[in-house]
C-alpha cells in the first residue's frame, strides 16, 4: 500500500491521518499529480495507492485539530503554532515531506514533541523551522530597509 500526498501543508496533515488507518503503509509525495504518477510508475506500479491532498479544499486548522487533538501549548514566546511549524518546515530545502509525515504520525497526538526535541528527527526539523523564521525575518528587515532608502530618496 501506498500513500500518495502533494508536499504541502494540507497533503502532510491529510496523509498523516491517512497513516494512523494503514501504519504499514509507504510513503510517497509530489508536487503535482503528474510527477505522482510518474513517481508510481518507477516505485511499485502494482500496489494499491492512496491519493491525498491534491485539489483538497479542507480547513487546515481542522485538519490540525484533528492530528493534534491535545492542542498546544506556547513552550517559548519564539514558537510558531503548529500549523506555522509546518509550513515552515517544508519551505526548508533539505525538508524530506515523507520523513516529517512520519515524524508527525510518531508524536502520537502530542505537538509538545515537535518543540522538545528529545529525538534527533525532532531536533532537525525544529532546526528547519527556526532557520527559515530567521530567514524571513532577514528578508522582512532589508526589504524594510530598501523602502525606508526609496521613501527618503524620494524626498
Amino acid at each position: 500500500m501506498i500513500i500518495l500526498f502533494e508536499a504541502t501543508v494540507t497533503g502532510v496533515l491529510l496523509a498523516c491521518l491517512e497513516l494512523r488507518k494503514r501504519p504499514e503503509a509507504d510513503l510517497v509525495f509530489a508536487c503535482d499529480p503528474g510527477e505522482g504518477e510518474t513517481k508510481l510508475k518507477m516505485s511499485n506500479p502494482a500496489a494499491e495507492v492512496i491519493r491525498v491532498g491534491f485539489n483538497s479544499k479542507v480547513d487546515k486548522q481542522q485538519l490540525v485539530e484533528r492530528v493534534f487533538p491535545d492542542g498546544w501549548h506556547r513552550i517559548t514566546n519564539f514558537d510558531s503554532p503548529p500549523l506555522n511549524y509546518i509550513e515552515l518546515v517544508l519551505r526548508h530545502r533539505k525538508c524530506n515531506p515523507a520523513e516529517f509525515v512520519r515524524l508527525l504520525h510518531g508524536c502520537e497526538g502530542v505537538v509538545d514533541g515537535l518543540y522538545c526535541g528529545k529525538e534527533r528527527l525532532c531536533k532537525r526539523y525544529y532546526r528547519y523551522m527556526r532557520e527559515v523564521k530567521n530567514n524571513y525575518h532577514r528578508l522582512a528587515c532589508l526589504c524594510g530597509q530598501f523602502a525606508e532608502k526609496q521613501s527618503f530618496m524620494q524626498m
